[in-house]
């Protein structure tokens, strides 16, 4: 029989305390201890400290490369509640240890925001980092996993989320069906999700004007009820279509990969963001109107076509004024919170 490298007592402590003593799985976050009036200490514990890698060969996610010492470390341990801890444990290709690392990120990051804090000054979470592939067939149920797993319900509110996975699973669908692909790859980042595939060019326009239904109706909507709290862009660069659903609650200018901001050093400019179908633009507070002329100047001639979406210019401001004059085509967008 193989040797186990279970958890020492004290490293289950510690990895129990670091989570605040809640399942690390950011849809669940259940209180795992609580008083009891049967046992002998008071105390009753329903949470686990689960190995991220097997702390044996044939378990899931087993990685030979680690030592002993590194399975029995703090650092492969994920506490949450005996539920998920054997869903886990169950599914190993949908709970990989990349994802259930960030969880255990996202987990502490938590706890360590909420430590002394009152309940009405909780943080409001981001979605979780993660990187799934699609295969034909699976997109209906891999769309929603995708979704549930990157905490989106918990970062966007219910609605939003809901609108986003049936988004990404016509993307899905139309990208496997009718563009070919074998595989879509989703992921989530600070201020996006994204579908990718590799196929013809498929874009926005082609999108809403074609026959897909379903894509075009979920675009529609979500374009028509999300208010400007979530956008679909879209670009294409060496054969890869790739759409682009930006929480613009949530995302900078950093975040936002179809974003420029100009006039700081070291600001992204135009030049990288030639494969949008559209063009954010993020203003920030110190902005004023030779910063306006400035960015009607250095827009190159072959990107003036493109659809401009400017962020942070309050259409009562006179600055709003000066930039329709500048960009007759350029559109205001100031989003509000939408759950």
């Amino acid at each position: 029989m193989a040797v186990r490298d279970d958890f020492p007592a004290d490293v289950i402590e510690t990895i129990r305390k670091r989570a605040g003593s809640r399942c690390s799985v950011p849809t669940c976050r259940a209180a795992t201890t609580g008083p009891s009036e049967s046992r002998a200490g008071g105390v009753t514990n329903v949470g686990v400290a689960a190995h991220i890698a097997a702390a044996a060969p044939g378990g899931p996610r087993y990685d030979a490369g680690m030592t002993a010492e590194q399975r029995r470390s703090p650092l492969n341990g994920l506490w949450v509640c005996q539920t998920h801890g054997k869903a886990i444990d169950d599914d190993e290709h949908r709970y990989t240890a990349e994802l259930l690392r960030a969880w255990c990120d996202r987990a502490e990051g938590l706890a360590r925001e909420e430590l002394g804090r009152p309940v009405v000054c909780m943080v409001q979470p981001g979605v979780v980092p993660h990187q799934r592939m699609i295969t034909p067939g699976s997109e209906r149920l891999g769309t929603a996993d995708f979704i549930e797993d990157i905490a989106a319900p918990a970062a966007w509110g219910r609605r939003s989320s809901e609108l986003v996975r049936m988004v990404l699973y016509e993307l899905a669908l139309n990208a496997t069906t009718h563009g070919g692909a074998s595989e879509v790859t989703l992921e989530s980042k600070a201020g996006y999700v994204s579908l990718s595939y590799r196929g013809p060019r498929f874009g926005l326009s082609e999108l809403l004007q074609s026959n897909q239904r379903g894509g075009g109706a979920a675009v529609r909507t979500l374009r028509e009820t999300a208010a400007g709290s979530h956008d679909l862009n879209y670009r294409y660069r060496d054969e890869i279509n790739e759409w682009l659903l930006v929480n613009h609650l949530r995302a900078s200018v950093e975040d936002d990969p179809c974003g420029v901001s100009l006039g700081r050093k070291g600001d992204r400019g135009f030049a990288a963001v030639a494969d949008c179908a559209e063009v954010h633009i993020y203003a920030d507070d110190l902005w004023s109107f030779s910063d306006l002329h400035s960015l009607a100047d250095s827009i190159p001639e072959d990107l003036r076509v493109r659809q401009f979406i400017v962020y942070g210019v309050d259409p009562d401001n006179p600055l709003a004024g000066e930039l329709a004059r500048l960009l007759p085509h350029a559109q205001l967008a100031n989003p509000t919170e939408f759950l």
